[in-house]
């Protein structure tokens, strides 16, 4: 049997992180609907949109669309790509805090267990709110 090269271990936890990027989710929640159709509405009328309701997700997510320098996409497939980004970050920070309990091969098994589970998927791969406080 043929032993994998050295450096493999080290791509086991963007393999998820690569799912999450080139899989986005397709069926959208009422929440995903819901912020796109706000952020349609505030472009539309050109007012201020203000919600308690997930603040700092609606906004940044609208600050980082405005900075974007060709709409290249919708605003629902951006904030699919940040929420990938953060998913994709927060599994690095578990990477990192893991590496003061485990060993480096434990460590990287580990981050590709949990970013392979459901939870981390769903909310990395749909335009939610619940990536981003993760990371």
């Amino acid at each position: 049997m043929r032993r994998l090269p050295g450096w493999f271990p080290a791509l086991l936890p963007f393999i998820p992180v690569a799912l999450y990027f080139l899989l986005p989710n397709h069926n959208p929640g009422s929440d995903a609907w819901g912020y796109t159709a706000l952020e349609l509405k505030r472009q539309a009328q050109g007012t201020p949109y203000f919600s308690p309701h997930h603040l700092l997700f609606h906004e940044f997510g609208h600050l980082s669309y405005r900075l974007l320098p060709a709409k290249f996409m919708d605003f629902m497939g951006w904030m699919q790509f940040i929420n990938a980004f953060f998913g994709g970050l927060s599994l690095w920070f578990f990477y990192k805090i893991t590496l003061h309990s485990f060993d480096k091969k434990t460590a990287l098994v580990l981050t590709f267990m949990v970013g392979s589970t459901f939870g981390i998927i769903r909310f990395a791969a749909e335009k939610e709110t619940l990536i981003i406080p993760i990371a």
